[in-house]
């Protein structure tokens, strides 16, 4: 999966969990469909930052191996799949647990699919759901996050399939993978694990419409002739109301000349912040002053008037 599908599943996770409580948490997101995942952290906000992507080991192949069996495509195995979702898995979990209940579990004209079938069509995807574990554990331990710290929600497709669950649960509770874990989401039983990247999307875009939330202004002395005093005159550089998402590109509000010795002031919230422009690649002249959004951090910019080409950034903090 991309980098936007992960965020949109996290924002989705957000929406679960915000509720009840406003924690920041990091969330280890694993798309069994592609065998693959990300670790997440999320803000009190819901801002999610991506911080690390673990390579897919191999699509999964489950439904496509049922599909065969049973003669339809993929789609319709899952749809099947999912049509007679509790009774499948609770059948599955048995058979895990003590492989004398061998019962069937989907039964067309033609075929009949147990338990034990079932299993041993599973063990490809397996063996890569687990190579997933182990790339995952040496992720976290780079990351500096404790497993006990987690929270992991596991999406796509084969996420509906009790194997495959208990394959992930196992790995981070050996002794008892069934037992009620906090660690892991748990979704409700009509939200399809295969739809959270289309579930978090609507979300993620009303998360990007939240306004920047702070006022900040240039604070300029204005000379008048034959004055004893330089007021101070305040320039709006961004309002509270505006949107994020309207602040990806630099946008220009005043110009000013600066040197690399001057000090920029501005009022932000109300607060007055001085900034050096010394080592800014700030040169002497007319520059116009802007604020933009790079990767989710306020930046000022600076574009000189007589070459577009020549700009400069300094990030600030709100």
């Amino acid at each position: 999966m991309e980098k936007e599908q992960y965020e949109a599943i996290a924002a989705y996770d957000y929406s679960l969990r915000k509720a009840a409580t406003t924690k920041s948490a990091f969330l280890l997101i694993l798309n069994l469909n592609d065998i693959e995942g990300a670790l997440c952290s999320v803000g009190e906000d819901g801002e999610v930052n991506i911080r690390e992507l673990v390579a897919s080991q191999g699509k999964a192949v489950i439904y496509s191996r049922i599909a065969e069996k049973i003669k339809c495509n993929e789609t319709e195995a899952y749809t099947l799949w999912r049509e007679q979702l509790r009774d499948v898995n609770r059948k599955l979990e048995a058979y895990i647990r003590n492989a004398e209940r061998n019962y069937p579990v989907l039964q067309t004209a033609d075929s009949v699919l147990n338990c034990a079938d079932l299993v041993e069509m599973f063990e490809q995807d397996g063996n890569r759901i687990k190579d997933l574990l182990r790339a995952v554990e040496a992720m976290l331990r780079r990351n500096g996050v404790d497993e006990d710290d987690l929270r992991i929600l596991l999406s796509g497709r084969e996420a509906s399939f009790a194997p495959a669950e208990y394959t992930v649960r196992s790995f981070f509770d050996t002794e008892a993978p069934w037992l009620a874990d906090d660690r892991f989401v748990t979704l409700d039983p009509g939200t399809d694990p295969a739809l959270l990247v289309q579930l978090g999307e609507s979300i993620l875009q009303e998360l990007g419409n939240r306004s920047f939330g702070h006022d900040i202004d240039v604070v300029c002395r204005v000379n008048i002739p034959n004055g004893n005093d330089m007021p101070e005159k305040l320039i709006k550089i961004i309002a509270k109301e505006q949107q994020i998402k309207s602040m990806n590109d630099s946008e220009y509000k005043v110009e000013l000349f600066l040197t690399d010795r001057t000090k920029l002031t501005l009022l932000i919230d109300g607060e007055r912040i001085d900034f050096s422009l010394r080592n800014r690649g700030i040169y002497e002249g007319i520059y116009r002053v802007g604020l933009r959004m790079a990767d989710k951090q306020p930046e000022l910019c600076f574009q000189r008037a007589d070459d577009s080409m020549e700009q400069a950034y300094i990030p600030i903090s709100v």
